[in-house]
């Protein structure tokens, strides 16, 4: 069919922002919600009684401070400044960039990545399938833009040129979250019955740009299973909060902005 002939072309797809929403990802005001109660941090005789403790524990790890709490209370008193401009915010971004201020950036930028990686370990599609937190139900994906480019890019392609299955595709993705890299290579290797890593040393040749950064990083071991994905420790969290940019920081690093444009001006679609 005329999709066929599509991935014939050189493709890009553009992932706006909420691409991922219909999969159980947080936009605009809900992830907002969310960031308000991870970072309403607070303490009482007996520890901490409110608010994420993974943040908490990843911002002294960023702060490096010690056992001293100077840098951490600031800290604290702007994550509760993010809580009370969020009863007028439109969005987190919106916080960031009109607060001007280094300790709410960082308390947001660990409550952003804290949030989507909630969101990705409890969304319905991603949930363990059969209890095998490295299996997916493909079923939950059918009415899904996930679905369709699976058929898409399996239209007409033999098992035997499954090598072949990403050419002429890649991605500029304005999300955070790593839906695409977790669902994309199971997709693939569960539609022709195949191991997972052979279906990987394809998926590491398609150019994903992000322009916001993400999450963290998503590794597969030997045996196929997922790692990274809707989980991280404390200090995988503080090492994501510095790979993701706001709206208003964008792209800087000149190679990435030279990959960008190479990839769209390349693009026949």
């Amino acid at each position: 069919g005329c999709w066929g002939v599509m991935f014939r072309s050189r493709t890009l797809f553009i992932l706006g922002a909420g691409a991922s929403a219909e999969v159980g990802m947080p936009v605009g005001t809900d992830l907002l919600k969310s960031i308000s109660g991870l970072l309403d941090i607070k303490y009482g005789v007996t520890g901490q009684r409110s608010g994420d403790d993974l943040i908490a524990e990843a911002l002294r790890i960023s702060l490096k401070e010690g056992r001293e709490v100077e840098k951490f209370n600031d800290h604290l008193h702007a994550a509760w400044q993010v809580l009370s401009s969020a009863e007028q915010a439109l969005s987190i971004d919106n916080i960031v960039d009109g607060l001007e201020d280094a300790h709410v950036e960082l308390v947001a930028k660990l409550a952003i990545v804290r949030a989507i990686q909630i969101s990705e370990g409890t969304s319905p599609y991603f949930g363990p399938y059969k209890s095998d937190r490295n299996r997916i139900d493909f079923r939950k994906f059918e009415d899904s833009w996930y679905s369709y480019l699976t058929k898409l890019l399996c239209e007409n392609r033999r098992k035997s040129d499954l090598e072949n299955v990403f050419e002429n595709l890649s991605f500029v993705s304005f999300n955070y979250d790593r839906c695409i890299e977790r669902y994309l290579p199971a997709s693939i290797a569960h539609y022709y019955g195949t191991d997972v890593n052979r279906v990987l040393r394809a998926f590491k040749s398609v150019p994903i740009h992000r322009p916001y950064g993400i999450a963290g990083e998503v590794s597969w071991d030997a045996s196929g299973n997922i790692r990274g994905f809707g989980e991280g420790t404390a200090q995988e969290l503080a090492s994501a909060a510095g790979m993701i940019r706001t709206f208003s920081e964008g792209v800087e690093d000149p190679e990435s902005l030279a990959d960008l444009r190479d990839s769209i001006s390349r693009a026949d679609r």
